[in-house]
């Protein structure tokens, strides 16, 4: 009988949501990072924080945001941290912790360069873990994905003891 592995687990994330060029605020892993466009989604549309929900959540083996966060009256217009502080729980109530995280962020409408430390700083109080453990590399998608959001994540859970 095969035994398997269970000291590490990866999971992937993927979102994305349309953004509109109208008054409102964009969120980026938790950050307000325009007041020109906005996400057009159930929630906040923070497609970094959702991405990142889905690693966790797919690294546990406990399913994707979806399912967690059906797209009901309760979720509707939630800010995404919200969420991502439940998933925390879940992720501390788990056997692993979280090693390191490595997102891209594609938007053409919003140059993130000056926010990245920010959100790696915010994350790094959500997450519990040091700054240097995250890699968030922001691309404008060489004018592909016009009024879109997107997210990827990728992050290394270890068991713990």
């Amino acid at each position: 009988m095969m035994q398997f592995d269970d000291l590490h687990r990866i999971g992937f994330g993927w979102d994305v949501h349309k953004i509109a060029k109208e008054k409102g605020e964009l969120y980026i892993g938790g950050i307000k990072v325009s007041d020109n466009y906005r996400a057009i989604a159930h929630s906040d549309g923070d497609a970094l924080i959702h991405s990142l929900i889905d690693a966790i959540l797919g690294a546990l083996s406990r399913g994707n945001i979806g399912i967690m966060f059906p797209a009901n009256e309760r979720n509707r217009g939630r800010r995404s941290v919200e969420l991502l502080d439940e998933t925390v729980v879940v992720l501390k109530n788990s056997l692993f912790k979280l090693v390191n995280i490595d997102c891209t962020i594609i938007i053409k409408e919003v140059n993130l360069g000056e926010q990245i430390n920010e959100i790696v700083t915010f994350l790094s109080s959500k997450l519990g873990i040091d700054k240097r453990k995250i890699s968030i590399k922001p691309k404008s998608g060489n004018g592909i994905y016009e009024g879109v959001l997107m997210a990827y994540s990728t992050l290394l859970l270890k068991r713990r003891g």
